[in-house]
């Protein structure tokens, strides 16, 4: 219930919040798989916002928003659009993914193919 009632509230708030304490939002609700609708909801709002602004956004946060969208069963209509502005990304930023950002992409493009 804790879960469902934080989901809430960073919903109803989703403005106030930074994109890193979004992100960790959504890692806690992913790495605990906290179904709920009120979750469900706000990784559906995250999504779509990381999708509009994935050019302004690090790679960890991209990155750790799809792996917790993929983990809750986010539906494939709503995490594809966000996975092609991370495989624009990843081939347009000068930097290159370290060995987590591999391993979490990997992650994310293997879910992709399950849902």
């Amino acid at each position: 219930r804790f879960a469902a009632a934080a989901a809430r509230e960073a919903t109803t708030r989703i403005e106030e919040f930074g994109w890193q304490d979004l992100s960790g939002i959504l890692v806690a609700l992913g790495q605990g798989r906290y179904r709920s609708p009120a979750a469900d909801c706000l990784v559906v709002a995250v999504v779509d916002r990381a999708t509009s602004c994935a050019r302004k956004l690090t790679m960890q946060v991209l990155l750790n928003v799809a792996l917790s969208a993929a983990r809750l069963g986010v539906p494939i209509w709503c995490l594809q659009p966000l996975v092609d502005e991370i495989a624009s990304e990843v081939q347009s930023r000068p930097q290159k993914l370290n060995s987590m950002d591999l391993r979490q992409w990997a992650e994310v493009q293997q879910a992709c193919r399950r849902l």
